[in-house]
This record gives C-alpha cells, structure tokens and sequence, in this order.
C-alpha cells in the first residue's frame, strides 16, 4: 500500500512541473502537436499477467518523440511489477509507434516494443528480452488547465507475458 500511495504522489509531483513549461502552440496547419511539442512524458499505472499469482501491478514511465511527423514515434518505456511485497518484475524497452490518425484532440495507435526485463520470483532471478505490441489511444486536452496533458488508455500483449493492460498520464512539451 505505501509503495502504491507513493507512485501516486510521484506521478502527481511529475505532472507540475511539466505543466509550467506549456506555452501556446503555433496555428499554422491546424495547430498541429507534433511541430511544437515533439515530446511527450508520461507515467502510469498497469495491470498484468506477469507473475505466477496471474496479475501484478505496475507502474511505469514513458518518453517519446515524434519523428518530424504526425504518424511515426519513437519512444523510451520502463516498468516496475510488484505482488504488493517486493518487485517482481523491470522492463525496459524502446518503442515505436504508429498513430493512424493526425488528429489534433487524439487519436489511435499501435506500438512495437524491444527490450528487456528481469524477473524475481521466489528463489528464482530470470534475465529475459520482451517483445510486445501496445495497442490504445491517446486523448490530448486543449482546454483550460488542462492543456499539454494526455490520457492514453491502452492493453498490450507479447513475450513472456500474456496481457496487460494500463492508463498512462503525461503532457507534451518541447525540450
């Protein structure tokens, strides 16, 4: 429970000072994200089959970037798993990701990911690699307070786990 109440507060933590560094994007072509804030920062929380006991929670971090595009992304992720006792779980990946639609509020999309993990159950300590396949969709906020923040409900299945599934909060931003 701490460890949960203490991600929680970490993601809220993350999310001010991200919020400052918004300023108005520019309006040419439809105001379009991906040309003022290539960036977006996230962290979240995950569902999945990753242990013996089936489901573990994890919380995790992302970033990614646009590739001088509205469809094409590239993206760095990393996840915890714990059984409420210890870690059972570390993922890091690079992603790739495909949107299928340039839409300014959100849209779908798929994304590949490459990378490895390290598993810790019982006795046992596992180094593995992970491939995965993220599917969601991601919700951007234009309004009021709100703007530069995203929501991205999404599931992903892959090696070795069988299903996950998540909410990721972040906002986008220009380095």
């Amino acid at each position: 429970m701490k460890n949960s109440l203490f991600c929680i507060l970490f993601l809220i933590a993350l999310c001010f000072p991200l919020f400052a560094q918004e300023t108005a994007p520019d309006v040419e072509e439809g105001a379009r994200k991906w040309k003022s804030f290539p960036y977006s920062l996230g962290a979240g929380i995950e569902y999945g089959l990753n242990t013996r006991e089936k489901f573990a929670l994890g919380y995790g971090v992302a970033l990614d970037r646009y590739l001088n595009t509205p469809y094409v992304s590239l993206g760095l992720r990393g996840t915890m798993y714990t059984d409420f006792r210890t870690i059972t779980s570390s993922e890091a990946e690079l992603t790739f990701r495909l949107y299928f639609a340039d839409a300014w509020i959100g849209g779908f999309f798929a994304q590949l990911g490459f990378g490895a993990a390290f598993y810790r159950e019982e006795e046992r300590k596992i180094n593995t690699y992970i491939m995965d396949l993220t599917m969601g969709y991601k919700l951007y906020f234009q309004k009021n307070f709100l703007r530069g923040f995203y929501l991205e409900p999404y599931f992903r299945f892959g090696y070795p786990f069988q299903l996950s599934f998540g909410i990721f909060a972040g906002h986008w931003l220009n380095f």
